[in-house]
């Protein structure tokens, strides 16, 4: 899409710190600096301890946390190797201030006292400790990374990101207690961190603009009656007063594991805190399935695409996430997790050629794992564990139960005659380790008092090991009779002699659907008709107790016993998680701190006629803010629809404004005249039916032109008024025609001065490739032949963004790993980012080197600028920026700030130019939640 500046003069509303030439500013005095500097870091403190989010802060070190205290104030550290000199004995911590270094006019000075710019290494000049009598105190923690650096491979721009330069030679100034006057030098075992800044009258270029958390400005919808989120609670698991419940917050920008935790049987709830296992958030996108724990310890088990994750916990409080190396692999599935005297057991299954076998895994800290199986499980008669499908521990004896597959000879008849065949026949097994799952010996659970069938259910509490068995009677002669369904409980003290102890029933049952135990008992779900859930409890398995009711439209997953309580957990509705406690009533888990956020996602801005529209979705639903200027935002009234709805973008044009997005699988198309008062695009015929993705939009002065995806073809709508659209059609056979072997999609598009540009991507040889199509008005548009090809080593890919400048365009794209038959997921595991260039108006495409371009970065906004253009990026989790007079030659530079850089993910989805002044929004993100960003600052 290309965007059009407009409106305010350079600098102005946008204003922040405008980068101008260092010579214009004026000269601080020492004591200015350092009242400046004071403060900045009293600012960001206070935002840090008043509750303002500060990303990632809640759950990292007091390292990062002071680090972010310091970066938050526009002052970064970066690591240095400490000078040693023979007056200062190396064992010695100091701390120097200004006041430490000589002179300009000293004999002993160490450098020529002209300016002189910061060395191009990563590391600072090393800088002379000052005696340890004069120390300055050093703040009380000390960061744990030094600031980023411009991307390897190209030049990084020295304004506004880059660290102001340094004299060699420093004034001196008088020693303060909490004035930091040119540099801190901390010494931290073989290495020093250095806060670089300027003291005296050194000249100075004034900060960068500091991009703002814009949730204020970009606020959720208060009429909304739902967060836009999908929340699960899959487990819940209980020891003592401890009560912990395991599930997710996915979708919006950033999806997280979460851990509700009570410390008082499930009266009161708190979200726990998570952590990698470095101090910093956990990766997003991981989410906890299994959880087992006691007052030793807790952990939880989970499997991604990338292989098994373990979170562990002391107190289930506070928990460490870490990823599980060589125990899990690919196909594995774990069924089940226990707490043993001494350690962890998980059971499972593994795929292998022609099936799956049976997995036992077993760790002492629930980090570490180690695999055992199945030639463990397999007992001395013959047969193949193919799963192990639960357990039970108590203390360092463990029960599994699961299905051996083993090979019988019978006797058949065959044509009149007997034949011994041999069959495959399944049968439920059971295994017992004394050693806390390290060896196994078969055992046998009994049928009795009317059981039947398959163990439903293996558990322990503080007093033995209990499994269960569906049941029945059948009572009374003839037209008399009555069946009754029950559960049979079965009991153990040491998991090797099981006698039944009792039947689990009530009105209504018709199955045992979940049944736990805990150190207070036992606790069942039982559904009893009508939709309603019935809660039994039992201390000891004999007799049992209804303990309350589950309304309908509840999906339960999981129950514990509890001491105020039996907790449930499950989901209400297609979105919401549920949390219910037996005599205490449903958890209200908005009013739980931390534990929903409201969707909000912003996933474009444009400048135009006077102004500035930012589009995207919050609560679920579609969302369009307005401003006259950036500073003050509205939130436009759209067209009530039914969500999951949200907008991907908006342009200007000769009739007014056109935004679109999605709903569901079917198409949003909106359109106001003056950007305040929407309505919905006329056009049913067009825009009707489901399998429609419009993806982005563009305008030149005689038309509007959509694109986007119908099922496995590209797709491309045009009007002149708004009002009347029509499909754009293939120039020739198959250019826009997909097929489910070979589809095609389009990604963005732009006006040029030729006509339109839209790029995508398509499959051919079974491997997506970029693809081009051209069209002069909007109406038939042509595949192009001579597309971008992919960078030198990369096999797959497909562009994602396009812009133009006069007749330079711009594309970028995003390549994939081999066999991609789709577009590629922008910073998947060995993606990578990459860019051509067109000054034909789009007819044929050069590839350009993007400075710094590797593995798992992508483009995700785009604009022109009257300097020429402006990419944004995200390489790992921070934000990086291109920008380039003509399209042919790229700087890289990196941005610093909250939202930029640091903690969490941050990303910066929209770019547009408002006068002088770059744009952006975006979001940062991390395990304690994410707000949109607003970045504004002079144009690169």
């Amino acid at each position: 899409m290309t965007t059009t500046g407009s409106g305010a003069p350079p600098g102005e509303p946008f204003g922040g710190s405008a980068v101008r030439p260092t010579q214009k500013n004026p000269r601080r005095s020492g004591r200015d600096e350092r009242r400046r500097i004071s403060e900045r870091l009293a600012e960001a403190a206070d935002e840090a301890s008043d509750g303002r989010r500060v990303p990632g802060v809640p759950n990292s070190s007091p390292w990062q946390r002071s680090n972010a205290v310091w970066h938050r104030a526009g002052i970064d550290w970066s690591r240095a190797e400490p000078e040693r000199r023979p007056s200062t004995p190396p064992s010695v911590p100091v701390a120097a201030s200004a006041a430490a270094y000589p002179s300009p006019a000293s004999p002993t000075s160490t450098g020529p006292t002209s300016t002189a710019p910061r060395p191009t290494s990563t590391a600072p000049r090393p800088i002379a400790p000052a005696p340890a009598a004069s120390a300055v105190v050093a703040p009380a923690a000390a960061p744990a990374a030094a600031p980023p650096t411009a991307p390897p491979g190209g030049a990084a721009d020295d304004e506004p990101w880059t660290p102001p330069k340094r004299t060699r030679g420093l004034p001196s100034v008088p020693l303060r207690p909490v004035a930091i006057a040119a540099a801190v030098v901390v010494v931290l075992g073989g290495g020093a961190y250095a806060l670089f800044g300027t003291g005296g009258d050194e000249p100075k270029k004034p900060a960068a603009p500091v991009p703002v958390a814009a949730d204020r400005l970009f606020a959720p919808d208060p009429a909304a009656k739902t967060s836009g989120r999908s929340h699960t609670l899959t487990a819940v698991a209980g020891a003592g007063n401890s009560v912990v419940a395991i599930g997710s917050e996915q979708g919006g920008v950033y999806s997280r594991a979460q851990f509700l935790t009570s410390a008082d049987g499930g009266r009161s709830w708190r979200v726990a805190s998570v952590r990698g296992a470095d101090g910093g958030d956990p990766p997003p996108g991981e989410y906890p399935q299994l959880i087992a724990g006691n007052t030793g310890g807790w952990a939880a088990l989970g499997l991604t695409s990338a292989g098994a994750v373990s979170w562990t916990s002391r107190d289930g409080r506070s928990w460490t996430r870490a990823a599980v190396v060589g125990a899990f692999g690919p196909g594995d599935k774990v069924n089940r997790l226990v707490r043993t005297g001494s350690g962890f057991v998980a059971v499972g299954s593994a795929t292998v050629k022609g099936g799956t076998q049976g997995i036992v895994w077993t760790s002492r800290d629930g980090r570490s794992w180690t695999r055992v199986g199945p030639e463990q499980l397999t007992p001395q008669g013959g047969g193949a564990p193919i799963r192990v499908s639960s357990a039970a521990a108590f203390g360092d004896t463990v029960v599994a139960e699961g299905t051996l597959r083993t090979t019988v000879t019978v006797t058949k008849k065959v044509k009149k005659k007997k034949r011994k065949v041999t069959q495959t026949v399944d049968r439920e097994a059971f295994w017992r380790s004394p050693d806390s799952g390290r060896s196994w010996a078969p055992v046998t659970v009994p049928q009795a008092q009317g059981s039947s069938g398959n163990v439903v259910a293996l558990v322990a509490t503080r007093s033995g090991l209990f499994a269960a068995r569906e049941g029945s009677q059948t009572t009374g002669s003839k037209k008399h009779r009555r069946t009754t369904s029950f559960a049979v409980i079965f009991g153990s003290a040491d998991g090797q002699t099981w006698a039944p102890l009792g039947r689990l029933g009530t009105a209504g049952y018709s199955h045992l659907g979940a049944l736990r135990g805990a150190d207070t008992g036992l606790a069942a779900l039982v559904p009893v008709g009508g939709g309603k859930t019935a809660v039994l409890t039992s201390a000891d398995g004999k007799s049992w107790q209804h303990a309350g009711d589950v309304s309908a439209g509840r999906d339960l997953t999981d129950v514990v016993p509890a001491t105020a309580g039996t907790v449930v957990t499950g989901r209400l509705g297609a979105t919401d998680a549920y949390l219910t406690v037996t005599g205490a009533g449903d958890v209200n888990l908005g009013a739980i701190p931390g534990a929903v956020h409201p969707e909000l996602t912003l996933t474009g801005v444009v400048a135009d006629a006077g102004r500035v529209m930012a589009v995207g979705s919050s609560n679920g639903d579609a969302a369009l803010w307005t401003s006259p200027n950036g500073s003050a935002w509205t939130r436009a009234t759209l067209p009530a629809g039914t969500p999951p709805r949200q907008l991907a973008d908006v342009v200007h044009g000769a009739a007014g404004w056109l935004a679109v997005g999605g709903a569901g699988d079917r198409p949003l198309t909106l359109m106001s005249a003056d950007g305040g008062s929407w309505q919905a695009v006329p056009g049913g015929k067009v825009f009707g039916g489901s399998d429609l993705t419009p993806v982005a939009a563009t305008a030149n002065a005689g038309a509007y032109v959509i694109v986007g995806r119908r099922g496995d073809s590209a797709a491309a709508w045009y009007s002149t008024d708004l009002k009347n659209w029509a499909g754009g059609g293939d120039a020739a056979k198959g250019d826009l025609d997909g097929s489910a072997d070979a589809p095609k999609w389009t990604a963005d598009v732009t006006a040029g001065s030729a006509g339109f540009v839209a790029v995508g991507g398509q499959t051919r040889n079974k491997t997506a490739q970029p693809a081009i199509w051209t069209s002069p008005d909007g109406k038939q548009w042509t595949l192009s032949a001579s597309a971008p090809t992919l960078p030198q080593g990369a096999t797959a890919g497909s562009l994602t963004s396009v812009v133009a400048r006069g007749g330079a365009l711009v594309a970028t794209g995003v390549t994939g790993a081999a066999g991609v038959t789709g577009p590629p997921a922008a910073g998947a595991p060995g993606s990578a980012a990459f860019a051509a260039v067109s000054v034909d108006g789009g007819r044929t495409w050069q590839p350009v080197s993007l400075p710094g371009v590797g593995q798992n970065t992508a483009v995700t906004a785009v604009t022109a600028t009257a300097h020429g253009f402006v990419l944004a990026g995200t390489t790992g989790s921070d934000v990086v920026l291109w920008t380039s007079p003509d399209g042919r030659t790229w700087r890289a530079s990196r941005p610093h700030g909250r939202g930029l850089d640091g903690l969490g993910t941050q990303r910066l989805a929209g770019l547009t130019v408002v006068g002088g002044t770059l744009v952006g929004v975006g979001f940062t993100g991390d395990a304690s939640g994410d707000v949109p960003t607003l970045w504004r600052t002079p144009i690169p």
